[in-house]
């Protein structure tokens, strides 16, 4: 149904309406792989704080080696 409705459209407008759907698709194919990449942020963070909770330990000193270096 789609089809037939953008056929009708490029109809009326030509290439002006296929420049149009192909802008859309664009857009929509980056919304994706900007949530994507937003999913797999959380996801890491998810990882690191659970890392922390797992071995709190371990985690405060590979924070300390982060800001102060690791100069053994």
């Amino acid at each position: 149904m789609f089809d037939a409705v953008m056929e009708w459209v490029r109809g009326l407008f030509g290439d002006a309406a296929d420049e149009m759907a192909q802008g859309v698709t664009d857009s929509a194919e980056e919304a994706v792989g900007g949530a994507g990449e937003t999913m797999q942020d959380v996801q890491d963070t998810a990882e690191t704080v659970t890392g922390a909770v797992e071995d709190p330990e371990a985690a405060v000193t590979d924070f300390a080696q982060d800001q102060l270096g690791n100069d053994n």
